[in-house]
């Protein structure tokens, strides 16, 4: 801890941009901790006959956290590189 005090001076001009970066971090860590509670919904409902709909909607937002966690990606390497270089 006491490093990081060491380090305020420095990192004071970033301030905005480590908040930002720790909410992108937070953000991934949701999104992650979301994909079991759906495949979990699809081992339990979307495997009984005539649950298509519920397959494909699973399905897709299963692509949406994946996209959405790509951008959340994106954002805090380039945040993290930007406060590095």
């Amino acid at each position: 801890m006491t490093a990081l005090f060491k380090l305020r001076a420095y990192l004071k001009p970033y301030l905005w941009q480590l908040l930002l970066n720790m909410l992108i971090l937070l953000g991934m860590t949701g999104l992650s901790l979301v994909v079991p509670r759906i495949l979990q919904g699809v081992i339990d409902q979307g495997l009984k006959a005539g649950a298509s709909a519920f397959l494909l909607r699973s399905a897709l937002i299963l692509v949406g956290i994946g996209a959405g966690t790509a951008v959340l990606n994106l954002g805090q390497r380039y945040l993290t590189e930007w406060i590095g270089a």
